[in-house]
C-alpha cells in the first residue's frame, strides 16, 4: 500500500505513563479495501534533557480502531511514534511524529 494515515496526533502529558494516539483513516479507496489493519511502533528517544535509543515496540490494531492509548511508558520521556497501514501483501509508509509523558 502507498497510503498513510493522515492527522496523527498525541496528545503530550495527560500522565505520566501514557500516550493517547488517534489518526484518520486511509482515505485512497483501493488501499481501504484490502486493509486489514494498522501498525503502531513507538520507541523513547529522550529521556529528561539526554537523547537515548529505546527498543522499537510494535502494537497491531485492527481496520476499525483509530486510536490507540500508549501504555507503562517512561515518565518526562519523548517518543517516536509511527503509524503504518497494512494489507495482507504489504506495509503502508509510517506517518511518524513526537509525543512525551
Amino acid at each position: 500500500t502507498k497510503a498513510q494515515p493522515m492527522n496523527v496526533t498525541a496528545f503530550d502529558y495527560e500522565t505520566p505513563w501514557s500516550i493517547p494516539v488517534k489518526w484518520n483513516k486511509i482515505e485512497d479507496k483501493e488501499t481501504e479495501s484490502k486493509l486489514l489493519g494498522y501498525r503502531v511502533s513507538f520507541q523513547a528517544i529522550l529521556a529528561g534533557d539526554e537523547a537515548i535509543q529505546g527498543p522499537v515496540l510494535n502494537v497491531t490494531v485492527r481496520r476499525e480502531t483509530l486510536s490507540i492509548e500508549l501504555r507503562g511508558l517512561d515518565s518526562y520521556t519523548q517518543y517516536k511514534i509511527s503509524i503504518s497501514a497494512f494489507t495482507r501483501f504489504a506495509s503502508g509508509p509510517p506517518s511518524t511524529i513526537v509525543g512525551g509523558t
